[in-house]
């Protein structure tokens, strides 16, 4: 008897397992996106030197979230490419201006990112830099599903 429940137990928490694994896995892809959305949103309403609308920056989040889910790999590469270039451009600006602290960019209400030329200087340096990043990643990934396409056709 102790062997049956042990089995239904173990059955049961696999199941509950995979399904907290696939909601988790989809939760974190939305909020990737979403987090995306926040800092596209929050850098342009700062860059044009306006105070980011929350109700915006929301909807530009959940919208961002959505389109991750929907296709995955692709907003992962774009996420990753424009948070590693927004980190890249926050420190460039640190140097240059020499600021107090290491606030984020754009995204601190308390602390007004760079506004003028060089605040659109640094979101063109940002997208730039990202998208350059995005390149380089898709290329590679090209690269190596083309390497297992060649390794898997018979010779």
């Amino acid at each position: 008897m102790d062997l049956g429940i042990a089995l239904v137990c173990a059955v049961l928490g696999a199941v509950v397992g995979a399904v907290l694994c696939i909601w988790l896995f989809f939760l974190g892809i939305f909020l990737l996106g979403a987090s995306a959305g926040t800092a596209v949103a929050t850098a342009v309403f700062n860059a044009m030197g306006h105070q980011p609308e929350p109700l915006v920056v929301l909807i530009v989040a959940v919208v961002f979230g959505l389109i991750a889910i929907v296709v995955q790999k692709f907003m992962i590469v774009i996420s990753t490419a424009f948070s590693g270039s927004y980190l890249l451009v926050a420190g460039i600006l640190q140097l240059l201006t020499g600021g107090p602290n290491t606030a984020p960019l754009w995204l601190n209400p308390l602390q007004p990112g760079p506004t003028g030329v060089l605040g659109l200087g640094a979101l063109i340096f940002w997208v730039v830099v990202g998208v350059a990043g995005a390149a380089f990643q898709f290329r590679d990934r090209r690269r190596r599903e083309e390497l297992v396409r060649q390794e898997t056709q018979p010779a």
